[in-house]
């Protein structure tokens, strides 16, 4: 019993770990400052195409600081989507799309 009290506990600190890693990240939103793409260059460092306005900057992220490497002259055009949408998630979002179909056919009839 006390090996799954502290297995929870382990679990729960691991969990906040992560959440405060990855929450910068995650951040992009709908407001004047959106993240448009991220790329992982190792553990700790990234590169980020962040849009501000109408400006586009490239940042680099480590564990040093941020830095503005570059400011685009020409604003680059993203795909349709979230910026942030791995493989996973493009699979699960199919996966939940077709277990939805059977449910709204079901209400139709």
């Amino acid at each position: 019993m006390l090996a799954a009290l502290l297995l929870v506990i382990a679990l729960i600190l691991v969990s906040l770990w992560l959440l405060k890693r990855f929450q910068a990240v995650q951040a992009g939103g709908q407001g004047a400052l959106r993240i448009l793409a991220s790329l992982p260059l190792g553990t700790r460092d990234r590169v980020l195409l962040v849009e501000v306005g109408k400006e586009q900057l490239l940042l680099g992220l480590s564990a040093s600081g941020i830095r503005c490497l570059h400011v685009l002259s020409e604003p680059l055009t993203m795909p349709a989507g979230d910026a942030h949408a791995g493989p996973f998630q493009a699979k699960l979002l199919d996966a939940l799309a077709k277990l939805r179909q059977p449910a709204v056919k079901e209400e139709e009839a």
